[in-house]
């Protein structure tokens, strides 16, 4: 019964968000200018997937105005759990596959207001092994874009552990530049806020063999000066999703 309402209170807090990009689409909501682009971290080797405890990742899904999928419905974002990192059998990895995902103007919709945002945010519920509990997730991303020059866009990217805020980055791409490609990496962890006020950490670890709900939130805004403004944002990289790994680690520690 805790599991169930752990799972649903999830769900209601990520109807809450969605709720919130449109209150933020309306007001026109401000973010600070990014700083300049890191270089990418290397791909880091990982054990094949069948090394991966079948029970781990129990549950997920995938809802917005950009995605919608569960592990039992299909639709266009796939889960696939990849495997436990080497030299690290305690970090577990997986990603969300979300090739669809993308907002386009101008929208195949001309009513469409002059501000409009795409929305998927992606929820996971990880059964940790006995002895173990979860320790921290961490998440990572690529955008891929092009505007044109009266075109703002703001990128935002959360995430959660259960309802909790632990990690966010939010980049602004500013009018008055035409950028025909660009890309920027996304790189989301415990206590890492960049262009955001910083939150309180977690207090205490979870339980052991606790379930844990955790995934990230990621929205595009687009603010146009006219209808016929272009832009294009979706998630680029070799995999065009969102990549993510759980740590667990030893109850008696």
């Amino acid at each position: 019964m805790k599991t169930k309402q752990t799972y649903a209170r999830c769900l209601r807090h990520l109807l809450a968000t969605l709720g919130l990009v449109a209150s933020m689409i309306a007001c026109g909501a401000d973010a600070s200018t990014s700083g300049t682009a890191k270089k990418k971290p290397e791909a880091k080797e990982v054990v094949p997937n069948a090394a991966v405890p079948a029970s781990l990742f129990a549950e997920w899904f995938a809802v917005g105005s950009g995605c919608r999928a569960t592990r039992e419905a299909a639709g266009d974002v796939v889960f696939e759990p990849i495997g436990i990192e080497a030299g690290k059998p305690n970090a577990i990895r997986g990603r969300f596959l979300m090739k669809d995902y993308k907002l386009s103007s101008p929208p195949s919709n001309p009513a469409t207001s002059i501000a409009f945002a795409r929305e998927c945010n992606v929820r996971i519920k990880v059964k940790p092994p006995a002895g173990k509990r979860v320790k921290g997730v961490n998440a990572t991303a690529t955008w891929s874009f092009a505007k044109d020059a009266p075109v703002r866009l703001q990128l935002q990217n959360t995430l959660y552990m259960d309802t909790t805020l632990v990690g966010a980055v939010f980049d602004d791409v500013p009018v008055g530049e035409a950028v025909p490609a660009r890309e920027k990496d996304v790189a989301l962890a415990n206590g890492r806020f960049v262009n955001v006020p910083e939150q309180p950490p977690l207090e205490k670890p979870y339980e052991c063999g606790a379930d844990l709900v955790f995934g990230s939130d990621f929205t595009i805004i687009a603010h146009r000066k006219e209808k016929s403004d272009k832009a294009e944002v979706k998630l680029g990289g070799p995999t065009k999703g969102i990549n993510f790994a759980v740590e667990l680690e030893d109850c008696t520690k």
